[in-house]
């Protein structure tokens, strides 16, 4: 598996960097999402209901897919990230690499 040649520090910085990827995307595409219908147009397949910014607005199933997928990646990778740092005592590369001094 690629992630067992991955050291703890490698890992946690890719998960931080998938995350906050990931909450970038969702929140572009998030925005983009005022501009959407507030009407359901059947011929755009813009039938799915979608709360922005305290309106709702009518988009595709596959945007609204992707947005859950989006939104469970960066919360998923964040909470990896914390869960390597903490299970090395705040020391994401480990016990190894702490200078005793």
């Amino acid at each position: 598996m690629i992630f067992s040649r991955l050291s703890k520090d490698q890992l946690v910085r890719l998960a931080r960097i998938i995350g906050f990827s990931a909450m970038a995307v969702y929140t572009v595409r998030y925005q983009s999402f005022l501009n959407a219908p507030t009407r359901p147009e059947v011929n755009s397949g813009r039938v799915v209901p979608y709360s922005v910014k305290g309106m709702t607005v009518y988009i595709t199933e596959t945007d609204s897919e992707i947005q859950v997928v989006l939104g469970w990646t960066a919360v998923g990778a964040v909470v990896l990230s914390i869960l390597v740092t903490q299970a090395y005592g705040g020391d994401a590369t480990g016990p190894s690499s702490r200078r005793t001094s």
